[in-house]
């Protein structure tokens, strides 16, 4: 029975693609979009053009980044969504960027309170680290978990701990590309998410 959702954030519940693209280009300038994806294959702070490019004022870059939640709006269907899975689900978001830019966002949008923990760049630059936590903290095995994502690499992570992964393709990876991490499940909008979560998760 799962018992935990660990929830992304960019690329699931907010789609922050374009604007992350248009920051990471002020610093990587012969990035293309296609190329940008592919840094997701795995985990971003690992990949070689980022190495390569060595230290960067991590400050610096999330005060340009935050710029672009200031107006961001949750869209109702999702709230809803998250509303129902609280009554069900102990919620939780594991994310690459910053707790202080995801935290406003959930307290704007009145979300806030249905999250138990927000874990972001702030607490460990490792998801798996992360995952490993999440599952001291909250005294839940692997097979209680379900991590909720939009990229090929999360899913890698979480597959390195044991814990599930249901895809997302409104993000940052296609269907086709999530599905090569295997996931449970694929939901192509939230409405399929929500009917796997409440009506066919433990049916995997």
């Amino acid at each position: 029975m799962k018992k935990l959702l660990i929830f992304d954030f960019d690329g699931v519940l907010e789609d922050t693609f374009d604007w992350n693209f248009n920051v990471a280009k002020e610093r990587y300038k012969k990035i293309d979009k296609e190329d940008y994806r592919s840094w997701f294959n795995g985990n971003i702070y690992e990949h070689p053009t980022v190495l390569e490019a060595g230290p960067m004022n991590v400050t610096e870059y999330f005060d340009i980044y935050r710029k672009g939640f200031v107006d961001k709006k949750l869209k109702d269907k999702f709230k809803k969504l998250i509303e129902d899975l609280f009554k069900k689900y102990t919620l939780v978001i594991i994310s690459s960027i910053c707790e202080d830019i995801i935290n406003p966002y959930l307290k704007r949008n009145q979300v806030s309170h249905f999250f138990k923990d927000v874990w972001g760049y702030q607490t460990e630059t490792s998801k798996i680290k992360k995952f490993k936590k999440f599952l001291e903290k909250y005294n839940v095995s692997k097979e209680e978990c379900l991590f909720i994502t939009d990229t090929l690499g999360d899913i890698k992570e979480a597959d390195k701990v044991g814990i599930d992964s249901i895809g997302v393709s409104w993000g940052y990876h296609s269907e086709e590309t999530l599905l090569k991490g295997n996931p449970v499940f694929v939901a192509n909008n939230v409405k399929e998410l929500g009917d796997f979560l409440f009506n066919k998760v433990n049916e995997k």
